[in-house]
């Protein structure tokens, strides 16, 4: 849910809809979601960053603000927050040893099947094969489905549209529907450690993949 939020909000911040914003913050609020936050104050940074880089005096100043504010907000908030994290239990402990195993297993899983794991009808067979790692974390997912080439692919894909965000970034003199798009896939970097991203959805090839291929087009590089 944080995920999906996040470009809501660059739009919303970007096109001037403050009632939307603030409907939309106190959405994210209620995910209760660490990363989301996390995400949310990285997202801060960055609009600060692209609305004031001009103005270097303004812009550490509005950075100092932000960090301070984040600080107050995570010392009032932290508790809530990491109780809500506590509470969800076996979803959390999951997600954790889904990470450790995919990362003790994939020079294995890639010397062993390095065109995937073979597929069986559900996931109870697929738990029976040796070195199959849950696929909770989004990268033993395509080290299961696809092996070598899919862990490469995915990985090109994903680097190179941070790359090509960052540059856009820092570069400067951006529109403001690529303020949106360069603003949000960087702070949805972060949610590479979940179970699906951005990447797999509809949304990244309708809203995202345009302007990044504008991007390459224009100056006929990454970054």
């Amino acid at each position: 849910m944080a995920m999906y939020l996040l470009p809501a909000i660059s739009y919303a911040f970007f096109y001037k809809k403050y009632v939307g914003l603030l409907i939309l913050l106190g959405a994210m609020y209620f995910t209760f979601s660490l990363g989301g936050m996390i995400s949310l104050f990285l997202l801060a940074l960055i609009i600060i960053f692209i609305s004031f880089a001009r103005n270097s005096k303004f812009l550490i100043v509005s950075i100092f603000i932000t960090i301070l504010m984040a600080i107050v907000g995570w010392w009032n908030l932290r508790d809530q927050f990491i109780s809500e994290y506590e509470e969800k239990g076996n979803s959390s402990e999951v997600r954790e040893q889904s990470f450790v195993r995919t990362i003790e297993n994939i020079p294995v899983m890639l010397l062993k099947y390095p065109f995937g794991i073979e597929q069986a009808e559900n996931t109870v067979e697929l738990e029976k094969k040796e070195n199959f790692i849950p696929t909770n974390f989004i990268v033993g997912y395509y080290v299961n489905t696809g092996g070598f080439l899919a862990l490469l692919g995915y990985l090109i894909v994903t680097f190179m549209t941070l790359m090509i965000s960052i540059g856009a970034v820092l570069k400067g003199n951006l529109l403001k529907e690529e303020k949106v798009i360069y603003s949000s896939l960087i702070v949805l970097f972060p949610f590479i450690f979940q179970r699906t991203t951005i990447w797999e959805s509809g949304l990244f090839a309708l809203m995202f993949v345009p302007s990044l291929l504008h991007y390459m087009n224009k100056y006929k590089r990454i970054f």
